[in-house]
C-alpha cells in the first residue's frame, strides 16, 4: 500500500510544499502543462508530468493567463485570461493514468485546480470507475469562470458524494489557523488505515 498525492494543476509547486510541511512519506505526482512554470519544480521531490490533465491523450490548445499564469485553461472563454494567446500542449487521459499507476488498495489524495477541466475529467473518472481509487478530493471549482451552468456543477458534486467522495476546498497559499486541509488528510489516512489493517 502506497500513499499518493496527485497534484493536478501544480503551478509553482505550492501544493507540494504544503504537503511536505506535514507529510514526508507520500509519493507526489504533479501535473503542469505550462512550460513557464516547470522551472519551479526543479528542486522539489515530486514527479512532474509536463502534461494537461484531461480525458484523452491528444494534444490540446491551452489558453494562457499571461499575468502570473495561474488561470491558464483549455477553455478560451474562461474569465481572467488577460490575453487569448494559446500554446499546444500534450494531454493525458487521467483515468487511464490512474489505472496504469495505482491500485485500489493505495491511499490516494487527489488535488485539482485545473481551471474548469475538472468537470470533464471527474465525469470521465465516474464513468470509468477510476473515482473508486480516490480516498480524498481537494478541489477548486471553476464553473462560473467557464460559463458552466450551476446545475451541472451540483449534479457532479452529488454524483461524487454518492460514491463516497466529499469534495473539499484546497488553497496551497492559505496558512492561517482555519485551514484544516492537512489535518483532514491526516485524519482520513488514519481512519483508512484502521479499516485496512
Amino acid at each position: 500500500m502506497r500513499k499518493i498525492f496527485l497534484d493536478c494543476g501544480a503551478y509553482r509547486g505550492e501544493s507540494v510544499k504544503k504537503v511536505l510541511t506535514k507529510f514526508h512519506d507520500f509519493d507526489i505526482y504533479s501535473f503542469e502543462p505550462n512550460p513557464h512554470l516547470w522551472k519551479f519544480h526543479d528542486e522539489l521531490p515530486n514527479k512532474l508530468y509536463k502534461t494537461l490533465v484531461w480525458v484523452d491523450d491528444h494534444s490540446q490548445e491551452f489558453y494562457l493567463d499571461n499575468g502570473d499564469f495561474d488561470g491558464s485553461s483549455v477553455y478560451p472563454q474562461k474569465k481572467n485570461l488577460i490575453r487569448k494567446s494559446s500554446i499546444t500542449v500534450q494531454a493525458i487521459d487521467f483515468s487511464k493514468f490512474i489505472v496504469r499507476k495505482f491500485k485500489k488498495r493505495d491511499f490516494i489524495i487527489l488535488k485539482m485546480d485545473i481551471e474548469g477541466a475538472e468537470y470533464e475529467v471527474l465525469q470521465k473518472m465516474i464513468n470509468d470507475k477510476t473515482i473508486e481509487y480516490i480516498n480524498e478530493l481537494f478541489i477548486e471549482f471553476h464553473y462560473s469562470k467557464i460559463g458552466l451552468d450551476r446545475s451541472i456543477h451540483k449534479t457532479l458534486c452529488l454524483d461524487l458524494q454518492k460514491r463516497g467522495i466529499n469534495p473539499q476546498p484546497w488553497d496551497a497559499l492559505v496558512k492561517h489557523k482555519n485551514d484544516k486541509s492537512l489535518e483532514t488528510i491526516e485524519l482520513s489516512y488514519n481512519d483508512w488505515c484502521s479499516e485496512h489493517t
